[in-house]
């Protein structure tokens, strides 16, 4: 794996860009995290009166209380989650490109004391699952029941979604008044938990007190506020279609620029529609986890994507570079570029420095 496929500052900054040794126990990965790390898995699970113990002790009653309650952990899972562990489970519980697996959700995986990311000897960056659950996650995970259960949290997750990107912002009992409308019953506090950690960590949700946001909201203040003051008059209702529909428009609004380059795929390339549509994803993922272009043009060309001169590379590139300014990026909190350049460049009222004060002495003004 090539360590430009991860932003390396947000990994570091989160704490998953350290050493680690060749022990997959779930002690030993307890054990090397900070306490405050500690602390966010005992809040997470619940865990009460261990917060005086030494950090060897916590570690031991974490470790138990993982164990415990990794069957209700499951039960929170969307799709997306199911399918990331799923690959750790294909590896062994050693996964060493795990470059389509958001931050968010690997600080939501290790919060959950499930798996455990580090730099190991001879291996580079990995993904560990400790060997203690691994036998217990294959049984769940194949139970015919939990396997329902998840493929539903993924549609009332999707709902949600789309609701909050209809409304912009919604307090979470509406919410779920809402879904109970649509014929998708929600239980507390199995829903309020699946909002402000997979939904949070796997979308453009954000959970803010007892609202529900879209993370583009959230990124101008000056419009939750808004949406906010306007909470006295209700939120009108809106049919599933429409809700589901916002919840497609959150990732791609297909604009000029992305037909543009689809055309492009199947003119130039010689590509069949399906292969083009594949392909033109693969970009939007790549723009999305900020690929640099030199690895980007490298994976193109594994992938059968030929440019053959400098002139064929540059109109590529001019047309990529177009789509990019039309997608909504995770970094910019669903925003397009196009989107961040407006709101950068909109007036801003700035408050003045004081004035310096004036003292009249002898008929003579002077400053002080």
């Amino acid at each position: 794996m090539e360590l430009l496929d991860h932003d390396i500052e947000e990994l570091a900054e989160a704490g998953l860009f350290r050493n680690m040794q060749a022990d997959t126990s779930l002690n030993y990965q307890l054990n090397r995290l900070t306490k405050a790390e500690l602390t966010e898995i005992r809040q997470y699970l619940g865990v009460k009166g261990i917060s005086k113990l030494s950090k060897q002790r916590q570690a031991e009653a974490l470790a138990q209380a993982i164990m415990e309650k990794l069957p209700v952990q499951l039960q929170l899972f969307d799709e997306l989650t199911y399918d990331d562990l799923q690959a750790l489970l294909k590896k062994k519980g050693l996964l060493k490109d795990f470059t389509d697996i958001p931050v968010s959700i690997l600080v939501l995986l290790r919060r959950m004391g499930l798996a455990f990311t580090g730099i190991l000897e001879n291996q580079g960056l990995v993904l560990v699952m400790p060997r203690e659950l691994l036998q217990p996650c294959r049984q769940l995970l194949s139970d015919v029941a939990l396997r329902k259960t998840i493929l539903y949290n993924q549609k009332v997750l999707l709902v949600c979604r789309g609701l909050v990107a209809y409304y912009g912002v919604i307090p979470v009992d509406e919410l779920r008044q809402m879904l109970e409308t649509m014929d998708l019953a929600t239980t507390e506090p199995q829903f309020s938990t699946m909002l402000k950690t997979i939904g949070v960590s796997n979308g453009y949700l954000d959970c803010a007190n007892d609202f529900v946001c879209d993370k583009r909201v959230i990124y101008v203040d000056e419009v939750l506020s808004s949406h906010l003051a306007m909470q006295e008059h209700g939120y009108y209702p809106v049919s599933l279609e429409k809700a589901l529909l916002a919840a497609q428009q959150i990732y791609v609004d297909w604009t000029d620029a992305h037909r543009e380059l689809f055309d492009y795929l199947i003119d130039e390339q010689a590509m069949d529609e399906e292969a083009a549509a594949e392909e033109l994803m693969f970009l939007i993922f790549a723009l999305n986890n900020r690929v640099p272009i030199p690895s980007l043009l490298q994976r193109l060309e594994e992938r059968q994507v030929k440019l053959q001169d400098f002139a064929e590379t540059i109109e590529f590139l001019t047309l990529l570079d177009k789509a990019y300014q039309q997608t909504r990026l995770w970094g910019y909190r669903g925003f397009t570029p196009t989107e961040i350049q407006e709101l950068d460049s909109r007036p801003r009222l700035r408050v003045l420095p004081p004035l310096p004060s004036r003292s009249v002495k002898n008929g003579d003004s002077s400053l002080s």
